[in-house]
């Protein structure tokens, strides 16, 4: 393989908090091809150029209102994105004036630049990713991290319509759709999408091989020592993810520790029950590499999601493969998304029928009791990860482009 192929690999969003984007891009580094990141500064508004693991990531300024414009317009005639590393106050919203400046920024980065794939990330880097591989005569690829209609059917409006326009024209243009999960991808092979690969969101196993002295350091840290059981969430705080639920619970179960990070509607919520509960840790927002340190120094992981509405139930989060790799019990909803239906299949978690302040608590006070069912769920989890793991993903993820790139 020569080391001179090049890959663009472009998401509407901040790539470096993106963990299927990150891994992906160290992977495709590591096969010996070298990668142009492009990426937006939502939620925070960053912006800048980095690299990061021989990766080069560009976070273009996001320019949303028409006052902005002219701003706008200067920053693309330099080329270069301006550097922002502090949030910007009020936090910046996505609309169609940001998407279009998106679009334009890659043209400016990536039009004259030499490129052997394209490697878009969901809907929204579609057009462009099409127009950039035709112009260049090169092949592209979809990574669709969701199901675009079902997720945006709900909104019923004219943006969530334009989704799922965007993605329903530009999906049988792609040479190959990358998706999440198995049913994910048979929807997909429905709506005629002839070549459709599975990488899910599984986790390079080294990632977990945690010393016993870097556990011991945050075990004191965090005074974890004070808990009969660790109870960890790290993603999107929101009530879809029924965060509002677990925090109810462990404000009844001082004994049962719960440490929790992420960004979301319910942050002040859980701020607020941090400062009142000394069982309840507040991480704040983990940076990604810090994500498998803090799931080994739990014991269970909390995956209720809210019910079989829009994306739900196609939903195999990170989450779920962050447990099989570190060998951790799941507490999750029965019967909701893919990640219910593999559960169920590797035995690795408690599945409530309904999730309530009461049964989750009542489902936590039964691990801390019966260490053996704790010990035997967890055993079942790190067996499921021989199979959900990076290593299985890398493999499909080299033959792939190497196909592509090599007809």
């Amino acid at each position: 393989m020569s080391s001179q192929k090049k890959v663009l690999m472009m998401v509407y969003g901040f790539v470096p908090d993106d963990p299927r984007v990150i891994t992906e891009a160290r992977t495709i580094t590591q096969l010996g091809y070298r990668v142009d990141a492009i990426g937006t500064g939502f939620p925070n508004g960053y912006s800048g150029d980095y690299s990061r693991d021989n990766i080069q990531i560009t976070i273009i300024p996001i320019i949303n209102k028409p006052s902005h414009i002219p701003r706008g317009i200067l920053q693309l005639i330099k080329g270069k994105a301006p550097q922002q590393t502090q949030p910007i106050n009020p936090l910046p919203a996505s609309n169609v004036i940001s998407l279009i400046f998106f679009f334009l920024w890659i043209l400016r980065l990536a039009l004259f630049r030499h490129y052997d794939l394209i490697h878009a990330h969901e809907h929204q880097t579609m057009p462009i990713g099409w127009l950039l591989a035709t112009l260049k005569r090169i092949p592209w690829v979809y990574d669709a991290h969701e199901h675009v209609p079902e997720n945006r059917a709900h909104f019923k409006t004219f943006k969530a319509r334009m989704a799922v326009r965007t993605e329903s024209f530009f999906l049988k243009r792609a040479n190959t759709v990358i998706t999440v999960g198995n049913r994910l991808a048979a929807d997909l092979k429905d709506r005629g999408v002839k070549q459709v690969v599975i990488i899910g969101n599984w986790k390079p196993l080294e990632k977990y091989d945690i010393t016993a002295d870097q556990l011991k350091t945050k075990h004191l840290d965090y005074q974890l020592q004070r808990f009969q059981l660790i109870v960890s969430f790290f993603g999107v705080l929101n009530e879809e993810r029924q965060v509002n639920i677990l925090i109810e619970s462990i404000k009844q179960l001082p004994h049962i520790g719960l440490l929790i990070a992420g960004k979301g509607e319910l942050r002040e919520l859980v701020i607020n029950a941090s400062q009142a509960h000394d069982n309840i840790i507040w991480l704040d927002w983990l940076p990604y590499d810090q994500v498998p340190l803090h799931i080994m120094l739990s014991d269970v992981i909390y995956g209720c999601l809210y019910a079989e509405e829009g994306n739900a139930r196609y939903m195999a989060p990170n989450k779920l493969f962050d447990a099989f790799a570190a060998g951790k019990a799941m507490l999750a909803k029965s019967g909701i998304g893919e990640i219910g239906q593999i559960l169920e299949d590797e035995n690795a978690a408690i599945l409530l029928d309904e999730v309530t302040p009461q049964t989750v608590s009542n489902a936590l006070q039964q691990l801390t009791d019966n260490q053996d069912l704790l010990h035997q769920l967890q055993g079942n989890a790190l067996a499921a990860s021989k199979k959900y793991n990076w290593g299985v993903a890398e493999t499909r993820l080299m033959e792939l482009y190497s196909n592509l790139m090599n007809p």
